[in-house]
């Protein structure tokens, strides 16, 4: 990034001061510092462009050329793409996307995304983006829809996480495991800011690896499912919802644990569904799914 700053300079006429680039030893913020001394040395178009473009998880040209058609963005996307393109932080996605594709290196993209001066631009990126991508899925390209879940989840985290979750379960349903594959690389990406939507979406995870017979992976996610649900009962210890989620989970890894020799486990998984089922019970005494569940069970 120190030559990125020396390049911004040049291209704009100016002269970078010895102290761009003077140690920080005990400064534990050098990603931050570096990043303001460049945007010092850069247009505001380009500062725009390149925040525009940090709200992609990937981008190609046609991307870029999607983001200009939103009036609010013009200005942020008028500098050339190949000056853009040329800065150190703007990796090659080759490998993941194909040969004309870029990245903005991470953490670039998450000190952007904290930042408040970036705030507007990473809005309005992802308001088109969404748009974008859904455009996309409508002339027939289904696995745009990873991108739309991505950019509805920066823009509301929850409708995001419940959207995931909504068309994983249908992507799994209908056994399309390329695009479960490439929900699976977002769910990395998403923010989820309460521990009842991790266990939602663990939960979800953990029914795609058991389908898949990789029964590791499965309890693994059942159990981070598990222990999502306790940490919302501790603060909520009457949520139903959270209490009858916990005992699904309970009961996947009981299938898992009896189809894989493991009976011993799989009567303590089994017996503690049981108990969070009687408890939820308990708190709504007319809640037929609790019923249904304890006469199977």
């Amino acid at each position: 990034m120190c030559v990125d700053v020396i390049r911004a300079a040049q291209r704009d006429g100016k002269q970078p001061r010895p102290e761009d680039f003077q140690a920080e030893e005990h400064h534990e913020d050098k990603g931050r510092i570096l990043i303001d001394r460049l945007l010092r040395y850069v247009d505001v178009e380009v500062k725009r462009a390149v925040i525009a473009l940090s709200a992609c998880r990937a981008f190609s040209e046609e991307t870029y050329r999607a983001l200009q058609q939103n009036p609010r963005l013009a200005s942020a996307t008028r500098p050339a793409f190949e000056v853009l393109t040329g800065f150190s932080f703007m990796w090659h996605a080759a490998r993941e996307r194909g040969e004309q594709w870029f990245r903005v290196h991470a953490l670039l993209r998450r000190l952007l995304a904290e930042r408040e001066d970036a705030q507007e631009v990473l809005h309005d990126s992802h308001v088109a983006l969404e748009d974008y991508y859904r455009q996309q899925v409508a002339a027939g390209n289904q696995d745009a829809i990873a991108e739309v879940v991505y950019h509805i989840n920066r823009l509301d985290w929850q409708r995001g996480v419940n959207e995931w979750v909504a068309v994983f379960d249908k992507a799994l349903e209908l056994s399309q495991y390329g695009l479960c594959g490439l929900l699976l690389e977002v769910q990395q990406e998403l923010q989820i800011n309460n521990d009842f939507s991790r266990g939602y979406a663990s939960n979800s995870e953990g029914q795609y690896f058991a389908r898949l017979a990789q029964h590791a992976d499965a309890l693994a996610s059942y159990t981070a499912a598990i222990k999502a649900y306790d940490a919302a009962l501790s603060r909520v210890p009457d949520d139903v919802d959270a209490h009858n989620n916990k005992g699904s989970a309970l009961m996947r890894c009981n299938v898992l644990r009896l189809q894989s020799g493991d009976s011993h486990d799989g009567f303590m998984d089994l017996r503690s569904a049981i108990q969070v089922r009687t408890r939820s019970l308990a708190i709504a005494p007319g809640d037929q799914r609790i019923l249904q569940f304890r006469n199977r069970a």
